[in-house]
């Protein structure tokens, strides 16, 4: 094999040589591109079998149900960084907040939200309606009184709740039926 100053040579196990030249940019940039792409699949395979294996084999509970349905949803967006409490909610930060504090359960919060089901259906948007909500954290589902705290001032985040820390087996109205999980992309604009 040719040796030049602009090559790398690798032994192989046994005992030949592939030598690389460097000079050919375009092949080094596809490889790039390559090795980028196989690591992007290894990973997003790797975090949807971590998620199947979360999946509870023959759910009996409510609880069981919306945790399949809610890491189904995740995989089939898939939606990336995905963190969750212990009560069962998944949740993706969007945007950091300043930081300067959050909220607790007697906070009167100003936010911004945007409220589906899984299947995509717009129940309830602040964000369409072009103003935000004003109202107290305790005043609110159980599922935004752990979520929003979450949040500091600016924050932004989505928040894939499940049935029974939203509206449970009553559903509200037309739009959410019972045992029905929801996201929520909510902005905390201020609290007090």
């Amino acid at each position: 094999m040719i040796s030049c100053p602009s090559c790398i040579r690798y032994r192989l196990y046994d005992s030949k040589y592939i030598q690389i030249n460097f000079n050919n940019k375009y092949i080094i940039m596809k490889n790039i591109f390559l090795f980028v792409l196989l690591a992007v699949a290894v990973i997003g395979c790797d975090s949807s079998a971590k998620l199947k294996k979360e999946m509870v084999e023959n759910p009996t509970t409510q609880a069981d149900k919306d945790k399949n349905a809610i890491l189904k949803y995740i995989m089939d967006n898939k939606l990336k960084n995905v963190q969750s409490t212990e009560s069962g909610i998944y949740y993706v930060m969007e945007k950091e907040g300043d930081g300067a504090g959050h909220p607790n359960a007697s906070s009167s919060i100003k936010a911004h939200y945007h409220g589906t089901r899984l299947d995509g259906v717009v129940f309830d948007s602040s964000v369409e309606r072009g103003t935000p909500l004003d109202f107290r954290l305790n005043g609110v589902i159980k599922g935004w009184q752990e979520s929003i705290p979450l949040l500091s001032k600016g924050g932004k985040g989505k928040f894939i709740i499940p049935s029974g820390l939203a509206y449970g087996a009553r559903g509200a109205g037309a739009k959410i039926p019972p045992n029905t999980p929801l996201v929520f992309d909510i902005e905390l604009v201020d609290f007090q």
